[in-house]
């Protein structure tokens, strides 16, 4: 329902619908990009490189970005975009938003270690959001899906962290 109010109301310029799905592409690869090169920064001007949180950091990118795609094939759902321009190519690949899930990964892992940045990374992820569903790449429920495996993602690889980290030390 609230998907047909966007489609209606920008259906008269469906390029816009492009600058939306840019932006958030934008906003996803560009907060990732940015994050590594603050963390590479802060880590040469401390002279301390921490591994552990570039490897979780890495492992949940990774996993938010494989366990998407292999949802996106083992479940197909048609995206918005395809459903109501129906002449246009027939994607099937809704289902769940990888933007959001690798975007609410990296917020809420940077939250655990670095509070204040990872406010800001959670606002961005909910931007990145609210523009896939906007440019009609996704369906609400795709988004929100996307969001909270992202969360679940970052709160696996933190347990799996400390984890790993206890039983390195009991040694």
């Amino acid at each position: 329902m609230f998907t047909d109010i966007i489609y209606n109301a920008f259906k008269k310029v469906p390029h816009i619908f492009n600058y939306f799905s840019l932006t958030s592409d934008f906003l996803v690869y560009g907060a990732v990009a940015f994050f590594y090169i603050f963390w590479i920064f802060i880590s040469f001007k401390q002279k301390k490189f921490n591994k552990i949180f570039f490897i979780e950091l890495t492992l949940g990118l990774f996993i938010a970005f494989t366990l998407t795609g292999w949802l996106k094939v083992t479940f197909p759902e048609i995206r918005p975009i395809s459903y109501y321009f129906a002449g246009s190519e027939q994607l099937f690949d809704s289902f769940p938003s990888r933007h959001t899930a690798i975007a609410s990964t990296l917020a809420f892992l940077v939250l655990s270690s670095y509070f204040e940045l990872g406010a800001g990374f959670v606002m961005v992820s909910l931007l990145v959001g609210i523009l896939r569903w906007v440019s009609l790449m996704h369906w609400p429920i795709d988004v929100i899906v996307g969001w909270f495996m992202g969360m679940l993602i970052a709160i696996f690889v933190n347990e799996i962290t400390k984890f790993l980290i206890k039983l390195k030390y009991k040694k």
